[in-house]
């Protein structure tokens, strides 16, 4: 019986370490890279494609801000679309800052 104490205590603490043990993971959200349509100012038709890439960069690329509750500026997908057709929804969206005279 005593051979077998130290090897069910090296169990034990393997055990008890790895109960403790921290998983490093990558929990942040990637920024996806979609295909970025220019819509109507209602957002219910494709007018014409702007890029592929991050939200942040067509941003950039056509000076569209995120301003909630204002015209659609652009839209973006995972596929490609058919321009001159009404959007499926869209993945993700730009919304134009509105502008004052």
């Amino acid at each position: 019986m005593k051979k077998y104490i130290l090897g069910l205590l090296a169990v034990m603490i393997a055990v008890t370490i790895s109960a403790f043990t921290i998983v490093k993971g990558n929990n942040s959200k990637k920024a996806q890279s979609l295909y970025w349509y220019d819509t109507n100012a209602a957002g219910t038709q494709l007018l014409s494609f702007i890029d592929q890439g991050e939200k942040a960069d067509i941003m950039v690329t056509t000076g569209c801000e995120d301003d909630l509750n204002q015209d659609f500026c652009a839209r973006g997908y995972e596929s490609p679309q058919t321009l001159g057709t009404a959007p499926v929804p869209s993945d993700e969206e730009i919304l134009k800052t509105e502008v004052t005279p």
